[in-house]
């Protein structure tokens, strides 16, 4: 499983304040759940073809950590977002700070410190083919 950093809103607070916000994080409870508008969406990262399923948001003052993961997540990611939930306390203490983006829910104004959740595609051509293939045909199918 690998992480990204996510679009940047709000200035980085120093790195020494979000490594200690990370390190209390490793004993907030992790849940999984599903996004209800974000999308899973193909990314090209480092010349190479991956999926971004979703996103691990951790909210420093609730004392929760959720990891979302997009409309459109196939099996065998959801087994991966699960397994890495598993593995995430100890990836927390060791992780680069610079990695996380802080931003404030719209709704509840909660700061929440999140970054990307990403995976390789699984064959990225025939993926790339497919996802132009439904482009397409959506864009065939509609009349004016």
């Amino acid at each position: 499983m690998n992480t990204s950093p996510a679009v940047e809103h709000n200035p980085r607070p120093s790195t020494a304040a979000r490594r200690a916000e990370l390190i209390a994080a490793v004993l907030h409870p992790i849940t999984v759940r599903d996004a209800t508008v974000t999308k899973v969406r193909p990314e090209i990262r480092d010349g190479v073809v991956t999926r971004t399923i979703g996103e691990i948001q951790i909210y420093p003052e609730s004392r929760r950590i959720e990891i979302v993961l997009g409309i459109g997540v196939m099996d065998h990611e959801r087994r991966a977002a699960a397994a890495n939930a598993v593995i995430l306390p100890q990836q927390l203490l060791r992780d680069d700070p610079a990695l996380w983006n802080e931003i404030r829910k719209r709704g509840t104004g909660e700061r929440m410190l999140r970054v990307a959740l990403w995976l390789p595609a699984p064959d990225p051509l025939v993926h790339l083919e497919l996802e132009q293939t439904i482009t397409i045909d959506t864009r065939s199918e509609v009349t004016v």
